[in-house]
């Protein structure tokens, strides 16, 4: 297995013996002396997991019983379809006019009676997605406007043995829009019809007559209902298609990482969670990987993959395969596209559904760390001190002495340069094209020293004591050899410093 994987946690461990580059020799007072002090700078050991953690990277590797590692990629549809997206209906406007036939037209009655007259409207709500035989309204409303030629209305009571409220009690509203009472907020209102999506209305009328001129009695009603939209639902959902995708720019390692990665038998993972109680239907003709430099590859193949997503409260894998691709170590494109078919039988079976039901995807790509890397690089800068070491005046030479035990398979070398951060110049290359650390191929120790000198001369002439940073450019190899990353493996590595005097110093030991 090969893929190239930009191991910038190993280079942190020369982050962290840099970070700790400073010596103080405040306690070194009043004598004169030519010679070297020896100052023991930084010692650490630090394992892979350790270097994970320091990074914040630890969330996203797994280790199995033996300590082999993999790195999770995680790409998630949340939502692809919602239940809130079905529960709802169209706005509607509905007119009607009823009329009876005056059967004795302009008579006079002697004396003025009260009678009611009552009228049935039927409502039928449309949608195109459920059949709801009860429900619990989320929102919505209706408004009424009534009119009709009766000299006399004394009160229009409407009612509907369909609807009920939070208490159980039958809907019944009083038309009064003198008073601003024409209209009924449904919001946690609850609806049940024998017949799907039906609502009845009773107009009771009550009015006073005494002169009956009017041919006909007529009884004018205007009806809107607007933002209609149920909470759950027990009904049935038709079959239902929804084109989606995801397009995501993701980063594998940091923005200060360059060079390509080849992989091999990376674990694909597609699992599913659908809380709508029927079937669904994915079907996925599109799932691209790129990035800078490289060409756009299928992350599933082969296209279209149809796959069936069953009801299930938590996320359950539903397609599983291995695959070979190459990333580009900054940063990487993705693209998922697919059908979403809900109900794709046709079936028509009495559900429960909610405004929060939900179909969601989850693509995982589990990579195992199993690489073979060339000429894969890795940059940054470390703060530094210099300004701490006493009597700089009076050094003649300072000796930076590295030692590193590894246990790591791969070889690591670079570059290290001094840097004045203020005037934005290098001045000084402490290691150019070095071997920092030897590569453990078998499991076995490997022990690496090196050492940098920087003279009193070159101290003077290239302003080091200026610099405030060191530039880190390192080179990371495995030398041909196909390797594997464990939790076991790790890097100890020690620093001290010699300190060439030549003038009067005192020695202080507190």
């Amino acid at each position: 297995m090969k893929y190239k994987r930009l191991l910038f946690f190993m280079a942190a461990s020369v982050l962290c013996f840099s970070a700790c580059n400073k010596f103080d020799l405040k306690n070194v007072q009043g004598v004169h002396t030519e010679g070297e002090v020896l100052l023991p700078i930084a010692h650490g050991k630090y394992t892979i997991v350790d270097l994970m953690q320091r990074f914040e990277m630890d969330s996203l590797i797994d280790y199995d019983q033996s300590g082999n590692m993999s790195y999770n990629l995680l790409f998630e549809q949340m939502g692809l379809l919602k239940g809130s997206k079905l529960l709802k209906f169209k706005d509607l406007e509905i007119n009607e006019h009823f009329e009876v036939p005056n059967p004795q037209p302009g008579v006079i009655l002697p004396f003025p009676i009260d009678t009611v007259f009552h009228y049935t409207q039927t409502v039928q709500l449309e949608s195109e997605h459920v059949s709801m035989r009860s429900a619990s309204m989320k929102s919505g409303r209706f408004d009424f406007v009534l009119s009709s030629n009766f000299p006399d209305i004394r009160q229009i009571v409407i009612s509907s043995t369909n609807i009920k409220d939070e208490e159980g009690n039958i809907f019944s509203f009083e038309y009064q829009p003198e008073i601003g009472q024409s209209s009924v907020d449904l919001s946690g209102m609850r609806f049940e019809s024998t017949m799907e999506n039906t609502l009845s209305f009773d107009y009771a009328v009550r009015v006073k007559m005494q002169e009956l001129p009017m041919e006909d009695f007529v009884f004018d009603i205007n009806l809107t209902g607007r933002q209609l939209a149920l909470k759950d639902m027990s009904g049935y959902v038709n079959t239902y298609s929804i084109r989606n995708s995801l397009d995501t720019v993701f980063s594998v390692f940091p923005d200060n990482m360059s060079g390509m990665l080849e992989l091999e038998n990376i674990l694909v993972t597609l699992s599913e969670r659908n809380t709508f109680g029927l079937e669904a239907q994915f079907i996925i003709d599109s799932a691209l990987i790129w990035g800078n430099g490289i060409e756009p590859f299928q992350l599933i193949s082969p296209l279209p993959l149809v796959v069936t997503a069953v009801p299930s409260p938590i996320f359950i894998q539903i397609f599983q395969q291995y695959l070979n691709g190459t990333l580009n170590a900054h940063a990487g494109n993705a693209h998922v596209s697919s059908d979403l078919i809900l109900n794709p039988n046709g079936l028509h079976q009495l559900v429960e559904v909610c405004d929060t039901s939900s179909v969601d995807m989850r693509i995982l790509a589990n990579v195992p760390f199993q690489f073979n890397i060339d000429e894969i690089h890795y940059i940054d800068t470390v703060n530094m001190r210099l300004s701490q070491i006493q009597s700089p005046e009076w050094i003649e030479k300072l000796t930076l002495e590295l030692t590193f035990v590894s246990t790591i398979p791969f070889k690591l070398s670079g570059k290290f340069m001094m840097y004045d951060s203020e005037h934005g110049v290098v001045t000084y290359n402490l290691l150019d094209d070095a071997t920092l650390i030897a590569p453990s191929y078998d499991g076995q120790p490997t022990t690496t020293q090196v050492t940098v000198e920087i003279t009193d001369e070159a101290i003077i002439q290239n302003h080091i004591f200026d610099s405030d940073r060191i530039i880190l450019d390192f080179v990371l190899d495995t030398e041909s050899h196909d390797v594997v990353l464990n939790s076991n493996q790790f890097l100890e590595f020690s620093l001290k410093t010699r300190v060439g005097y030549n003038g009067n110093i005192n020695l202080n030991n507190d």
